[in-house]
């Protein structure tokens, strides 16, 4: 076995391992805490009725559900590009077309595109802090 097959399986194994299990955890806590405070600001409107935090409340936890589901549909559709030019590319490492080192650089390139998904899951942490926020202000002046 070359250095660049031992390469690609441990960068691929590194990778998808450290990834998945990252976006797994952070879709299950924000889905979690979202999902939570949506239950709880509606059974909180619907004992004391309509106010101000707490339709505050209501939306930030709403609009961070849609940011996740967001996230993780961008998320799956750049995983889906990105497995489909690392194939094209070791496939031209294999045949000659480019380099290893080409290879390399054309990989550390692609992970910019994940960015969009980083500031979508930061908007929903965010909307999960203003929603508790907001319910915990709303309960306290009640």
């Amino acid at each position: 076995m070359n250095d660049f097959d031992e390469y690609l399986k441990l960068s691929w194994k590194i990778r998808s391992d450290s990834v998945m299990q990252a976006q797994g955890q952070l879709l299950n806590w924000l889905f979690t805490v979202q999902g939570a405070g949506i239950a709880g600001s509606l059974a909180y409107l619907t004992s004391k009725g309509m106010r101000t935090g707490v339709a505050m409340a209501l939306g930030a936890f709403v609009l961070g559900l849609l940011a996740l589901l967001v996230y993780g549909t961008l998320f799956y559709y750049f995983e889906e590009w990105r497995l489909g030019t690392f194939k094209t590319d070791v496939a031209a490492v294999e045949s000659g077309a480019i380099t290893v080192g080409h290879f390399i650089a054309a990989q550390a390139k692609n992970s910019s595109k994940y960015r969009s998904c980083e500031i979508i899951a930061w908007i929903s942490g965010i909307s999960a802090f203003v929603g508790l926020g907001a319910l915990i202000v709303a309960v306290v002046e009640a």
